[in-house]
């Protein structure tokens, strides 16, 4: 397992951050998804060391958006 850090924004700024254990990106990324679901913040980033892995937003009609890659939420 590697090691990421989701880091939850608000704004152009950094609220909090948590550290996530994922086989890979892809599966760091749909943690990230199940994070910020249950969160009051609208977006995540998930970083490895330094290395930007994706970010994760909630828009107003809550889609989530991946990647760039829209796929509609739970």
């Amino acid at each position: 397992m590697a090691h990421y850090r989701c880091y939850f924004l608000v704004g152009d700024g950094i609220r909090t951050a948590e550290n996530i254990e994922a086989a890979d990106a892809a599966t760091a990324l749909a943690s990230a998804e199940k994070l910020i679901l249950r969160s009051s913040f609208l977006a995540v980033e998930v970083w490895q060391e330094k290395n930007f892995i994706g970010r994760v937003s909630i828009a107003p009609n809550i889609r989530v958006i991946v990647g760039g890659k829209d796929k509609t939420g739970p």
